[in-house]
């Protein structure tokens, strides 16, 4: 009986796990440039994340949550030039995904967002 009492316990555990639990927003910026992104900083309504250098042809992963209603911004330094990057993307508190975010040179960027409620 207790076992059966804790089989039944441990299911429904593991369902509204399943059903509730969310992963977050991941924002991934890849250095597609010939030159370092350096004061890189993503910010959304969560707040702003930052890291000192991206090198040349690597990648970095973000992990945001916005408090509510937002966008996403992405600044940079390279060549001695301030980058800023409004992405084309609407978010929200509970939203799950990834926004891949590719830097290029000349300052051109490519965004790719795969985000929703879900």
């Amino acid at each position: 009986m207790k076992g059966a009492f804790a089989f039944v316990l441990l299911a429904c555990a593991a369902l509204a796990y399943a059903l509730f639990y969310n992963e977050g927003l991941h924002v991934v910026v890849e250095n597609l440039s010939d030159r370092p992104l350096c004061n890189l900083r993503v910010e959304t309504s969560g707040g702003t994340q930052a890291r000192q250098v991206l090198q040349p042809g690597d990648r970095m992963t973000f992990s945001v949550r916005p408090k509510g209603e937002s966008g996403l911004s992405l600044t940079y330094v390279s060549g001695g030039e301030q980058h800023a990057y409004a992405a084309p993307v609407y978010l929200e508190r509970d939203y799950a995904g990834t926004i891949d975010i590719a830097v290029r040179n000349n300052g051109e960027i490519r965004t790719d967002a795969d985000v929703s409620l879900y």
